[in-house]
């Protein structure tokens, strides 16, 4: 895996991380993680 490949990867996975650490007080983090990500994906979030 390339350089770039991999700082790409640890950025999107940071971003992830702190979406999910700032839905932890949200009723949203108890669902699915399914129906979490699926939302994150509509909204753009997970690029």
């Amino acid at each position: 895996m390339s350089i770039k490949a991999k700082l790409n990867l640890q950025d999107s996975q940071t971003r992830v991380r702190r979406l999910w650490s700032h839905r932890m007080g949200n009723a949203d983090y108890y669902n699915d993680a399914g129906l979490i990500t699926a939302r994150l994906a509509k909204s753009g979030e997970l690029g």
